[in-house]
């Protein structure tokens, strides 16, 4: 059972609970290592296991509007993609991935199907892939979007 919000005037929504989403990516894209002198046969392959956590608030008094708060927790493990250190040696360990994601949104309904929203995120990325010179594994980003929205 969700928690009582009425003290705030805000009734909350039936949403999904918690969402799970299991995904196997296969690849044929291959990567050859000419430095280490190593191939990595399906280098993009991968199983990932995805959970989100949603709550959606909707505000009845003094304003209407719907106020959406997630947060998601993504874990990305390569089928034979090896994790390397700082200066590029490989390890024996396959390389994985970690993803936690926030997200706050605001919907302000208009008349005609129509509304304004608000967005925000924040997202965090961190893995066992130390080296970086090609591509940044471990990593912090901001998100913000403002804009109209027509629903049909």
């Amino acid at each position: 059972m969700l928690p009582d919000f009425s003290f705030f005037n805000a009734v909350t929504m039936p949403s999904q609970g918690i969402i799970y989403d299991w995904e196997a990516l296969s690849s044929n894209q291959n990567y050859y290592d000419a430095a280490n002198l190593s191939y990595t046969a399906d280098f993009y392959s991968c199983a990932r296991h995805i959970m989100t956590f949603p709550l959606i608030l909707r505000f009845e008094k003094p304003l209407q509007f719907n106020l959406s708060v997630s947060y998601q927790y993504d874990f990305a493990e390569y089928a034979s993609r090896t994790a390397q250190d700082v200066p590029g040696s490989p390890s024996d360990r396959k390389m994985n991935q970690v993803f936690s994601n926030w997200f706050v949104d605001i919907f302000y309904p208009l008349p005609f199907n129509f509304s304004v929203v608000a967005s925000a995120g924040f997202s965090s990325a961190r893995s066992n892939m130390k080296y970086e010179k090609i591509y940044r594994y471990n990593y912090d980003a901001w998100s913000l979007l403002a804009g109209l929205r027509y629903e049909y």
